[in-house]
């Protein structure tokens, strides 16, 4: 089977990153960037500046790529989730997942998700569009995932929890069962949530309690 050529949207840091396992994986084959910010990358970059946003469409058209997948990372979330909804009707986005993750066979995974090395989708779970997993994050039975949602290394979430679009768990973090993280929610770095919050906003400590609304 051939490969899937494949293209970043952005060139910076997470797009480097993500890079790195386009490289060395089986199903993908990278072939560069697009980015409204540069138009030629530099010796620090590894691949080429594509060209911009705009020649996406005419590109795709002429079968110069299969699909996308969205370098930018978790201080730009609302671009996140304006950049994939400006495409994903008509160009499709990938999923990757590393072969050091587990993934049960009844999850569903929605496209332009990034799943890193060593981590666990328990049964059961259901993750949408464009939710970006750094590694060793794990999600137990019947979790659901809202849309455009960035986790952090080692997020730790319990059974039937759920994670409205736009959320952003920070490195370490953990959910007992039964949570539900409203809209745009952010929380902290080991912070442990014991039980919901009431509205979106900063949530950090042990237990988690309001930074800012």
């Amino acid at each position: 089977m051939a490969k899937q050529k494949v293209a970043i949207i952005g060139s910076k840091d997470l797009a480097q990153y993500m890079t790195k396992f386009l490289l060395d994986s089986n199903e993908f084959t990278f072939i560069g960037y697009f980015d409204d910010f540069l138009e030629e990358a530099p010796p620090t970059i590894k691949g080429s500046i594509l060209g911009k946003l705009a020649d996406i469409p005419e590109m795709f058209k002429n079968g110069k790529m299969d699909s996308l997948l969205l370098g930018v990372g978790y201080n730009h979330m609302e671009s996140r989730k304006r950049i994939f909804n400006q495409f994903c009707n008509e160009i499709p986005f990938a999923s990757y997942i590393h072969n050091t993750s587990w993934v049960a066979n009844d999850v569903e995974i929605g496209p332009g998700c990034f799943v890193g090395p060593a981590c666990i989708v328990d049964q059961s779970s259901k993750i949408a569009e464009n939710n970006f997993f750094f590694p060793g994050c794990v999600l137990a039975h019947d979790t659901v995932v809202d849309g455009h949602c960035f986790f952090a290394p080692k997020v730790t979430i319990a059974g039937n929890c759920h994670i409205q679009e736009s959320c952003f768990l920070g490195v370490g973090s953990l959910l007992k069962d039964n949570i539900t993280l409203k809209p745009g929610t952010q929380i902290g770095a080991g912070a442990v949530v014991v039980k919901n919050p009431p509205a979106a906003g900063i949530y950090v400590g042990n237990p988690a309690k309001a930074l800012c609304k």
